[in-house]
């Protein structure tokens, strides 16, 4: 550290025990009302001193200066997690609906594909067939319906007699996989 004291006419320095002034005390008392220069590190400062304007503690060097560091604060990390829940949530609420919107479809989809499958069969055998008849291939290796026709729980649909000879249920079972309850899906369809 390196204190200076500057008058109208002289330097005074201090570097340590062989300097004019051991300490910025003696720089103060040694001299009558005038500018200090003070270097810490590579910033000088001006001074007065002696005087009502400044004190010994204007003699003091600064603590060095606080460099930010590269990086995140916690603050910031929080607001994006924060930002990333909501946007998360809204997806989650949008995408559940739409999802129940799909399944309902395919169900409805897959309750028209039996219902036709299930007209060419009895228009060519004269009954009533089950899921399974209209899965086995017949004579030249054909089938009604390609896919085993499982519903999205992943289980069979019902092909169910209706009101009179000429009318048929196709029915999905839903959520539960029982019939005759209250989620169950169907389709009347005439033969």
């Amino acid at each position: 550290m390196h204190w200076q004291a500057v008058t109208n006419t002289a330097t005074v320095s201090s570097h340590g025990p062989d300097g004019i002034a051991d300490t910025a005390d003696d720089l103060v008392k040694a001299q009558p009302p005038h500018k200090v220069l003070v270097e810490v590190g590579n910033s000088r400062k001006q001074h007065f001193v002696g005087s009502s304007i400044a004190t010994h503690n204007a003699m003091q060097p600064t603590p060095k200066q606080h460099r930010p560091t590269a990086g995140f604060t916690l603050i910031e990390i929080m607001v994006v997690v924060a930002i990333l829940g909501l946007l998360a949530t809204l997806v989650v609420i949008n995408i559940g609906p739409a999802m129940d919107d799909a399944r309902d479809q395919r169900i409805q989809t897959d309750l028209t594909t039996i219902a036709d499958a299930t007209k060419l069969y009895h228009l060519q055998k004269g009954v009533l067939p089950s899921m399974e008849a209209l899965m086995t291939p017949d004579e030249q290796d054909r089938t009604y319906i390609n896919d085993p026709s499982l519903d999205p729980w992943k289980a069979p649909y019902h092909i169910l007699p209706g009101d009179s000879k000429r009318t048929f249920f196709v029915v999905c079972a839903g959520k539960d996989k029982t019939l005759d309850t209250e989620d169950d899906v169907s389709k009347k369809a005439r033969l």
